[in-house]
């Protein structure tokens, strides 16, 4: 009884610590898209260095609790998802559009090294908004 007692009271009280809100700041931003296709991306958040070759999934940033995924907007925007794991099988996160700009990729027409002009924030909440 006891444990079931203190167990109703502790557990949202140390779930509200583990779910509070969190800003971290997107840097450094490089996408290297061929064919439409996203061929590696890279960029630094809290940090950490999060860098992928031809992501398709969710992405974990080194040994941090950092994760990324990204998809392609238009040449020039894509959505970065950020996720930051703050316990077992509990995170915060926020999906956002970044914009980039973009030059002339080295093998030819349609390759692409985009890169951001600035620093993107982004609050990552337990539902994302």
């Amino acid at each position: 009884m006891r444990f079931s007692t203190i167990s109703a009271i502790a557990l949202p009280i140390l779930s509200s610590f583990a779910l509070a809100d969190d800003t971290v700041t997107v840097s450094d931003l490089t996408v290297r898209n061929i064919n439409s296709t996203i061929y590696s991306v890279s960029f630094s958040v809290a940090n950490t260095t999060c860098s992928a070759s031809q992501p398709t999934a969710v992405v974990v940033c080194g040994d941090s609790p950092y994760r990324f995924y990204i998809e392609e907007n238009s040449l020039d925007s894509y959505n970065l998802t950020i996720y930051e794991q703050t316990g077992v099988a509990v995170g915060l996160y926020k999906e956002q559009e970044v914009s980039t700009i973009c030059r002339a990729g080295p093998t030819g027409a349609t390759d692409y090294v985009c890169q951001s002009f600035s620093n993107s924030t982004f609050t990552l909440t337990f539902d994302g908004q």
